[in-house]
């Protein structure tokens, strides 16, 4: 350990190092500061506020059948359901970033001779699903297969809570 003879001494030596140290340049060990990070974009999320008119299956136009037509209606803690156009359905859809997967997926069974082939290939579409975009409008949705094939378009309708 050092011993100095004054407190001046003391005091110009402790002013010698900081200058010393204050004028080192940094090594290459030492760490930088990190670069700054682009601003993230938020994915935008489908509304659960509306309900989801089928409009489109596999690219071609779809209109409600005799029955009536095919929607979704997501909920908060990951519940769908909806209307296949004759029957009613339930589920769980699961969302991560652009992924979304039903599963659980039920319907009532009834028979309804006019729409069934449209219902059947709504029911495999959203088996098939696993990835969605959003207009920027939000207001038209999009379920595609892992290969990114477009399977079903859906648009906001305001949600009848009768």
């Amino acid at each position: 350990m050092f011993r100095f003879a004054s407190t001046a001494t003391a005091i110009s030596a402790c002013f010698l190092l900081v200058l010393a140290t204050a004028c080192q340049t940094p090594s290459s060990t030492e760490q930088k500061l990190p670069a700054p990070v682009a601003q993230q974009v938020e994915t935008p999320v489908f509304s659960l506020q509306s309900d989801w008119r089928l409009t489109s299956l596999g690219g071609q136009k779809v209109s409600a059948g005799a029955d009536g037509a095919a929607y979704l209606r997501f909920a908060e803690d990951n519940r769908v359901t909806g209307y296949g156009s004759c029957n009613r359905i339930i589920g769980t859809y699961l969302r991560e970033g652009q992924q979304t997967t039903f599963s659980k997926m039920a319907a009532t069974r009834r028979l309804c001779l006019a729409s069934m082939e449209i219902e059947d290939s709504f029911f495999k579409a959203l088996e098939a699903t696993r990835n969605w975009d959003i207009t920027e409008n939000g207001t038209v949705l999009r379920f595609y297969d892992a290969d990114k094939h477009l399977l079903l378009e859906m648009e906001a309708v305001k949600r009848n809570d009768n």
